[in-house]
């Protein structure tokens, strides 16, 4: 099985297979085609118009989105619509699916304005909505007037009351009022029109002792609409307590004043009683009774949103009505708790304000700001209650909160959640597994990094000959992949590294000392360096680290630094195949260039002239070798001295 990634999505490839060896390549198997998987559609269709056809239908039409921007192949498309007064809701919209490029959209709410959009879907999933347009249904005839109150106000009066039809379905030209005795054929009723302004009238004049039959029409440019319920009410000389208001739903603003209807009506005088929430009203300043017996509110504050019960009675009758009052003013802060995080989202919950739950929320604002970047924000519908923050940094401190907004304006921020994503900064790694060392180069194995969760940006690499202050920079955007090689270096030659490595979480720094090799592809030995070094530089407290058997290096602080001198006292000089274990010498605590008269052998121990001769042998050749070695060092020494004179050099990239 294999596996390869790179592909754009949903194209034709032509794929071949051979096998090769060290000769070279077989035959081709023969050519086969195949296409990547489905993506989702980049662009929404295009051109969407739509068109009203009756107070109930639209016809909407569009062209498909551009085809090198689809990623497959197009199963069908989606329209969503639904009233524009309540767009924001998606609970709000319906969708409709279909295969062509035109569709009708039928049932639809007569005299309404109405939002739509439109998206193309492929086998890959949805893709983009364009963006909303709008049509408006035509104008139908009414329903019914709402709620038909009769009242007797006068031995030869009736004050007939309604409200307007809960669906005018186009704009109300008038009114008309019918009424008749009862017995009467319905073309035999009384007729009055009225204004569309007028939800009252007084019929007088009427014949005492008898009853009558009421009822309301509403007619739009279109005709007359649906009659409401009847009315039947009968003269009398008393006139029972009576209210001459509905029950009512009132919308105020914040700071405004209010007035809520109980127009009374009633012989003798009824008495009237408010009551808010339970509790009798005392009027004050903030409430005044009205002598009609309505109730004024001055400035209402949120604090008065509640139910009002207006109480009338006399000696004949008694009414009530009741008022619910809602203050529009911007939600109070809802409530916003973490509910689960991962390397790139997190998950709240969101709850309104348990203070109050009068005040309409239309939806919520999720604000999140990482830690060193800029704040962001996304719009989620009111019936929100869970959410999720998707494509956030790894292993970052989010700042998350949230407010509530209505056509009124946005309320109160809630308190800051203080999160973060899960994830950590890069994890050094052991020296053998990421250095690597040769005579003029050192290797550094990249993928040797854990990148604790998160993935890895770039690395800094910094450089320097390890008696150097300067630090020498490589590069600042090393990508995390593979390995990266830093050349040009002098051979046996002591260098510090200094790598940071970087993903959204931090960083990490690490250093470390490495030797590069001797030009001939040895391990130099510690005793050689550090009085070469002492020797050429002329410096006295020369130390060194222990070096690490596969690569030459030490990572800071990981091994213990032991003084020159006492590790040239315990280098020993291994003598040849077939001497005598007693026949070994200590290297010199001082670096002394001529080779060092060998002792003779006391008289009381007897060795052959042979085995002495071929012992003073090896030692003058090891003693060459190192004299070698230390020409070699103060060479690259002038060349490195020459070098650091020039200007270019330190303008020039080593890598």
């Amino acid at each position: 099985m294999w596996e390869y990634g790179a592909m754009c999505v949903y194209t034709e490839y032509a794929v071949v297979v051979f096998a090769f060896t060290k000769i070279g390549q077989g035959p081709k198997t023969e050519e086969f085609l195949a296409y990547t998987a489905e993506g989702t559609p980049q662009q929404p269709p295009q051109d969407v118009t739509c068109t009203t056809l009756t107070s109930q239908t639209i016809r909407v039409s569009w062209s498909s989105p551009p085809l090198e921007t689809v990623q497959g192949v197009i199963k069908g498309y989606k329209v969503f619509y639904g009233p524009s007064d309540v767009w924001y809701d998606e609970e709000s919209k319906d969708i409709k699916i279909t295969l062509s490029t035109e569709t009708h959209l039928h049932s639809l709410q007569k005299y309404t304005d109405y939002s739509l959009q439109v998206l193309a879907h492929t086998s890959g999933g949805e893709g983009v909505r364009s963006q909303p347009i709008h049509c408006q249904t035509d104008q139908d005839i009414p329903e019914a007037p709402r709620s038909v109150k009769a009242l007797v106000i006068s031995a030869d009066s009736i004050l007939l009351l309604w409200l307007p039809p809960e669906r005018p379905n186009g704009i109300i030209t008038e009114y008309t009022v019918y009424y008749k005795e009862h017995g009467k054929s319905d073309s035999e009723a009384t007729r009055q029109k009225l204004l569309p302004s007028q939800l009252s009238y007084e019929a007088s004049e009427l014949k005492h002792h008898d009853g009558y039959v009421f009822w309301v029409t509403a007619s739009t440019t279109v005709g007359e609409g649906e009659m409401s319920d009847l009315s039947h009410l009968k003269l009398s000389n008393e006139v029972p307590a009576k209210i001459a208001s509905f029950d009512e739903e009132y919308l105020a603003t914040y700071k405004e004043d209010v007035k809520l209807l109980c127009q009374v009506f009633g012989l003798p005088i009824p008495d009237v009683r408010w009551t808010v929430r339970g509790e009798p009203v005392t009027p004050n300043d903030h409430m005044r009774l009205l002598p009609e017996g309505s109730l004024l509110i001055h400035q209402v504050s949120c604090d008065d949103a509640g139910e009002y019960t207006c109480h009338v009675e006399n000696p004949y009758g008694q009414d009530t009505i009741t008022h619910k009052l809602l203050i529009q003013a911007p939600p109070h802060p809802p409530e916003i708790i973490l509910q689960s995080a991962t390397t790139n989202s997190i998950e709240v919950k969101l709850s309104p304000s348990v203070t109050d739950d009068t005040t309409p929320i239309h939806g919520y604002t999720i604000y999140y700001k990482p830690e060193f970047s800029n704040e962001e924000s996304v719009q989620v519908p009111a019936s929100t209650r869970t959410y999720t923050l998707e494509s956030l940094q790894c292993g970052t401190r989010y700042q998350i909160y949230a407010s509530a907004y209505n056509q009124i304006g946005t309320g109160e921020s809630s308190e800051v959640l203080n999160t973060r994503t899960k994830g950590k900064k890069p994890e050094v790694p052991e020296v053998h597994r990421f250095v690597e060392v040769s005579s003029s180069s050192i290797t550094l194995h990249l993928n040797a990094w854990q990148d604790g969760g998160c993935p890895m940006n770039y690395f800094v690499v910094e450089y320097k000959p390890r008696n150097q202050t300067e630090w020498i920079m490589v590069s600042s955007q090393v990508k995390p992949t593979g390995m990266y090689i830093i050349m040009e270096l002098f051979p046996a030659t002591w260098y510090n590294l200094r790598i940071s490595a970087h993903n959204s979480a931090g960083s990490s720094v690490a250093e470390y000392e490495c030797a590069t090799l001797t030009v001939m592809g040895e391990t130099p030995e510690p005793d050689t360096i550090s009085q070469a070094v002492h020797d050429i530089l002329g410096e006295d407290n020369v130390t060194l680290q222990g070096i690490s058997e596969d690569t030459d290096c030490t990572l800071d602080n990981h091994q213990p630094i032991v003084d020159s001198n006492s590790w040239l006292e315990s280098v020993q000089i291994s003598a040849p195949p077939g001497t005598s274990p007693a026949a070994t010498s200590t290297a010199p605590t001082v670096w002394d260039p001529a080779p060092p008269a060998v002792s003779p052998a006391p008289p009381s121990v007897k060795q052959p002239e042979l085995e002495q001769q071929g012992r003073a042998d090896y030692l003058a050749l090891q003693r060459k070798k190192l004299l070698l070695e230390i020409e070699v060092l103060e060479l690259q020494k002038k060349l490195y001295l020459m070098n650091l004179s020039q200007p270019e050099y330190n303008n020039t990239s080593h890598k």
